[in-house]
């Protein structure tokens, strides 16, 4: 019995690992274990800012902070790590055939720049509230919800596509034709 050209040269089997280990990644972004670790990381580097300025307490997943003698609370919730942005970029990247290397290279970097943008975001979010105000800390977290973390999300995915020259494949679809044309020559 002859073996396929799909089998032969292994695009099956890394097919396969990709899509399990984009299982697993998914998995892991809606743990707990994931939310815990980024809160934690996000409450540590908002309290090492805002030190700056002021004395500040941290009380769970809560900054308290005396600022121009008026009492501030600043709450990293579960919505501040914006799960969708890393399981967004998790589906794309591994569900392109690509060699696997180059995935994982490109799929690292490009949640280090999320992260790096996510911190930076509640960093000046905490920084118009003190300075501005309540509303418009309120206006500009509106637009960065609604807005500009999609298309700061979307621009990442796009910027490392584009860098590594990855233009002729489809997230998925790609995947489903090796598949379907693999099929058809049995």
């Amino acid at each position: 019995m002859r073996k396929t050209k799909l089998i032969e040269n292994k695009v099956f089997f890394y097919m396969f690992l990709r899509y399990v280990l984009l299982l697993f990644l998914v998995l892991f972004y809606l743990s707990f274990v994931f939310s815990n670790m980024m809160i934690k990381l996000l409450t540590y580097i908002s309290f090492l800012y805002l030190s700056m300025f002021s004395q500040v307490v941290i009380v769970g997943s809560v900054l308290q902070i005396n600022y121009n003698s008026v009492n501030y609370l600043f709450e990293i919730a579960k919505a501040c790590i914006a799960l969708s942005a890393y399981i967004l970029i998790s589906i794309v990247f591994f569900s392109i055939p690509i060699k696997f290397k180059k995935i994982v290279k490109i799929y690292l970097k490009s949640i280090l720049v999320f992260t790096s943008f996510n911190i930076i975001r509640i960093l000046v979010l905490m920084s118009i509230n003190l300075i501005l105000g309540k509303t418009y800390f309120e206006l500009v977290h509106l637009a960065f919800y609604q807005l500009l973390s999609g298309v700061v999300t979307a621009l990442i995915i796009i910027y490392f596509l584009k860098k590594e020259k990855i233009t002729e494949v489809i997230p998925v679809f790609s995947d489903l034709k090796t598949l379907f044309l693999e099929i058809r020559e049995r």
